[in-house]
């Protein structure tokens, strides 16, 4: 492997604090450096391929007739996934929100919201989370139930309509 040699300038303060924390971890400057420029290379490399990778307006204005299609008549979770795979189409979870996914070999086409609603407004229309959706705290959340139905309690555990608490806080169960 090829080296160089390379110099820029930095402030003389956060080069000593720089050098402090490599000896506390002992590890070198340079070490330090060369191990950041290889993680900055990669994040912008991932970056620029997710860009690349990016669904064609064609294929968005396609995704968004046929989901549009598939909700107009669909009532539930079952009747709107059937809809889409009669076109071809499937959803799935995927962090927060879904997915519209190819039926035929589950490659991943859009982001739900880009080509129709996304979860939470499916969520109020259908009444009813996604089953197998796993962020049913947010589903509970927007079909209005309060997150104590799902198992959270105040932090203070004091009564829930306390007169002088103007915000719920919501913690992770």
């Amino acid at each position: 492997m090829d080296r160089i040699v390379a110099s820029f300038h930095v402030d003389a303060a956060a080069w000593a604090e720089f050098r402090a924390l490599c000896s506390a971890a002992s590890e070198t400057p340079d070490t330090a450096l060369r191990n950041l420029l290889r993680l900055e290379i990669r994040r912008r490399t991932r970056r620029r391929t997710r860009r690349s990778e990016a669904p064609d307006e064609a294929l968005l204005d396609r995704l968004r007739r046929l989901v549009a299609e598939a909700l107009e008549n669909s009532t539930d979770w079952q009747g709107y996934r059937c809809a889409l795979r009669d076109r071809g189409l499937d959803i799935a979870p995927k962090g927060g929100g879904l997915v519209v996914r190819s039926a035929a070999d589950g490659r991943e086409l859009a982001k739900a919201s880009l080509v129709g609603p996304g979860y939470l407004p499916l969520v109020r229309r259908f009444g009813a989370p996604m089953p197998g959706h796993p962020q049913t705290r947010l589903a509970a959340i927007a079909m209005g139930e309060p997150p104590r139905a799902h198992g959270c309690t105040d932090i203070d555990g004091g009564p829930e309509d306390d007169p002088d608490d103007d915000f719920d806080l919501i913690e992770p169960c």
